[in-house]
């Protein structure tokens, strides 16, 4: 816009000075216009720049808004993720225990065996087997359960889930038929004649 600007002032100057000699006023109006034209585009400037400072401000709070979801489902991702772990420790633990105690269980009974060979002890080491092996088993019937539970739960909330769409979609029609009512008893010429 300068450039125009002075491109024009250039042609004006050398316009009058081929037919007469410009005065103090000419020049004086001359550099009037010329501000008034710089501030004008200075104006225009300045709008521009506030709108792309006001679209600036609008994308970071875009961005804040889906680093915060961002954030969120980070922190959703983290809680399974402990509680799939404290899950497989506790199983880990029960294994662990279950294996020593079978192992503990098999060193002992050999060790009663060929130290003792009353039929007492053996009895007593067959017994433990038998209890630590019951008690294995009860722990494998308590897990299936549990995952059995677990399944249960899961199945349970995916039919709440087909009931509430069902619950919905009836309540939908229920509107629909009580505003139809309502259309038709509004139109129907009976329900407007005069009582006699």
């Amino acid at each position: 816009m300068r450039t125009t600007m002075l491109v024009l002032l250039i042609c004006v100057l050398t316009q009058i000075t081929a037919f007469a000699e410009l005065t103090k006023q000419d020049l004086d109006d001359i550099q009037k216009v010329v501000k008034e034209e710089i501030s004008a585009s200075e104006q225009r400037t300045d709008i521009k720049l506030a709108d792309i400072n006001t679209e600036i401000k609008l994308v970071r709070k875009d961005i804040d808004a889906v680093n915060q979801r961002i954030d969120a489902v980070n922190q959703r991702v983290d809680d399974v993720h402990r509680l799939v772990t404290g899950i497989l420790a506790m199983i880990a633990v029960i294994v662990v225990v279950a294996t020593a105690m079978t192992y503990a269980a098999k060193q002992l009974s050999s060790a009663m065996t060929e130290q003792s060979k009353s039929r007492g002890a053996v009895e007593k080491m067959s017994e433990l087997l038998e209890s630590n092996t019951k008690s294995r088993e009860e722990t494998n019937r308590l897990l299936e359960q549990r995952a059995e539970l677990l399944h249960r739960q899961e199945e349970l909330r995916e039919e709440t889930k087909a009931q509430l769409a069902t619950l919905q979609a009836k309540a939908e029609e229920l509107q629909t038929l009580m505003e139809g009512l309502r259309d038709d008893s509004s139109t129907d010429p009976i329900a407007h004649a005069p009582a006699d």
